[in-house]
């Protein structure tokens, strides 16, 4: 499952995301996929489509999820903003709790270099779950999370 994040901040990199739809959907190596969209943070609503018209309820985005579900997530975190939004970071939490009733492999690739994560957002949702930088071998060590090679959240965000 991917969950691309859109409109905004991710705006720029639109095309970039399209792009790794597009591959995604080409690897041999991929059973069954569905992608669903946001804007900033998951909230109830997902959307079917990447203009955010097609409102789902966060149930009925993740019908198709189980337990071994691979979940990757796309989005800045807030990085593109350069600062800490402690509501974007709680609703963030909040996401990652509910994507974990549907699957624990998640992981985050992020389409900011690294070094601008620093004292944002993206800075603290790194330590929730596995980001990883959208670059060729940030994409390498994602798909290793998302099929069980990467260490996953902290038991204390399990419930």
């Amino acid at each position: 499952l991917l969950l691309i994040d859109r409109r905004g901040s991710m705006t720029p990199f639109h095309s970039l995301t399209n792009d790794l739809l597009a591959t995604a959907r080409q690897a041999s190596t991929i059973e069954w996929m569905e992608t669903r969209y946001f804007h900033d943070v998951v909230t109830g609503t997902l959307y079917a489509d990447p203009l955010l018209n097609d409102p789902l309820t966060l149930d009925e985005a993740l019908a198709g999820c189980g337990p071994n579900t691979s979940v990757l997530i796309v989005s800045d975190a807030g990085a593109a903003r350069g600062h800490l939004d402690s509501d974007r970071v709680l609703a963030t939490v909040e996401m990652i709790a509910a994507l974990r009733r549907y699957s624990t492999l998640l992981a985050w690739l992020n389409p900011m270099p690294r070094e601008r994560w620093l004292r944002t957002s993206a800075q603290v949702i790194q330590h929730l779950l596995p980001m990883f930088p959208l670059d060729q071998d940030g994409l390498t060590d994602a798909v290793k999370a998302v099929r069980g090679g990467h260490s996953r959240l902290p038991q204390s965000l399990t419930r």
